[in-house]
């Protein structure tokens, strides 16, 4: 994500700051007792006391349906999606702040929720509800254990919250969500849910819009002469200190009493902790998110034309480890390595981490047109997602991607 001395710094500072960027006030976060796919991690009380929590990811999708049931829809358009968030958020943080009880709910409530007045908000990857609501305000108490979701939904005639969860449908009725969002008519967009045109879709929630061709992006490491220095002290080496060694591909490996820090000459950064806690408390996976975004978004500016989301978190009974990967145009880029980011943490502490640096910029040239999406989830017989695939000649290219959670 990421996607210039002051130039180049900024330049990574970018890369890894993209998906938190603009609130970094705005939410406070009462995680405690969430759930993994595998693995409930406990009602403990969070040990980062009196922090703020930050937007980690945000939607991939959002639609707003007023109450003449005009949408205005955004999932490829950057700038309108933000816009669409930032006119939003509140609204949904509000009714996330005074939601009641969880009640089931069927598909077909689920499905009029969608269609009504309303907002409604996909994201890339299954998260915990607490979690993301946490990001959006104070997560009431019955939201704390809600499993896990893509799709939330708020409609406004009946002021319920809605999820569509791992184990079925759950909806809360809230006392109120504050004043409906204030959308310009300029920005409607004629979209559907694939379940409107097709009842028998095998990917029902799929917005089918109807762009099928995708800009390329040219991928480059940001990392330089100039600017490595920063970035290094901002992870961790110690201003001044000089390589160790480097190895026959020009790897440079910084080695102190505490840890050490590999830099490659493709901008991937390798961080290990020598010595690591034997004794330690499990912690609410919220907070681990946390620490996690504190350590990847590297610098204090945020622009461009990439974002860096959280797409997963888990615990797998001694360690948490939370990743990260890059998304450019509403679309999730598969670097060839596995995530752009990944951080494990043992407790509170880091014990290693991953990073990824990348900048993406679009190209003009040369689009790629793909088959339309309608079409493609019928030839997969289930979701597809665009993503872009990073090759070796410096390019990003766009593809549709089946989903299997």
């Amino acid at each position: 994500m990421t996607k210039r001395a002051v130039e180049n710094i900024k330049s990574v500072a970018i890369v890894l700051l993209l998906a938190v960027t603009v609130a970094l006030g705005y939410y406070s976060g009462a995680f405690s007792g969430l759930l993994t796919r595998n693995n409930a991690l406990g009602n403990t009380e969070s040990v980062i006391p009196n922090y703020t929590a930050s937007e980690a990811a945000r939607p991939i999708a959002i639609v707003f349906t007023d109450d003449d049931g005009v949408r205005t829809a955004a999932q490829y358009d950057t700038a309108l999606r933000d816009t669409l968030y930032e006119r939003t958020r509140g609204t949904i943080g509000a009714a996330v702040a005074y939601a009641g009880s969880a009640e089931t709910c069927d598909e077909t409530e689920w499905r009029e929720a969608l269609v009504s007045s309303g907002v409604y908000y996909e994201y890339s990857d299954e998260l915990p509800i607490a979690v993301i609501c946490g990001w959006l305000g104070n997560t009431a108490p019955d939201l704390k254990a809600g499993g896990l979701t893509r799709r939330a939904a708020l409609r406004f005639d009946n002021k319920t919250l809605y999820f569509s969860t791992d184990s079925g449908f759950t909806k809360y009725v809230t006392a109120q969500f504050g004043e409906k969002p204030s959308i310009p008519e300029t920005a409607a967009v004629r979209v559907n849910f694939a379940f409107e045109t097709d009842e028998k879709s095998p990917s029902p929630y799929t917005l089918l819009f109807g762009n099928s061709v995708f800009p390329r992006y040219a991928v480059q490491n940001p990392l330089s002469e100039t600017n490595t220095g920063a970035v290094l002290t901002e992870l961790g080496v110690p201003p001044g200190l000089q390589p160790s060694y480097s190895d026959s591909e020009g790897t440079q490996v910084y080695v102190t009493g505490a840890f050490s820090l590999s830099l490659s000459t493709g901008g991937a950064v390798a961080y290990r902790l020598f010595e690591e806690p034997t004794e330690y408390e499990r912690l609410p996976l919220g907070d681990s998110v946390e620490i996690a975004r504190r350590a990847v978004f590297v610098g204090d500016l945020a622009a461009g034309s990439a974002r860096l989301y959280c797409v997963g978190a888990e615990y797998d009974g001694e360690r948490t480890l939370v990743y990260f990967d890059y998304f450019v145009g509403g679309g999730r880029v598969y670097l060839n390595a596995d995530h752009a980011a990944t951080i494990e943490l043992r407790g509170s502490t880091i014990v290693a981490k991953n990073i990824v640096f990348r900048e993406f910029m679009p190209t003009t040239a040369d689009p790629t047109a793909l088959l339309p999406i309608k079409q493609s989830i019928a030839a997969a017989s289930g979701e597809v997602q665009l993503a872009y695939a990073e090759t070796g000649d410096g390019i990003a290219v766009p593809y549709w991607r089946e989903v299997r959670l």
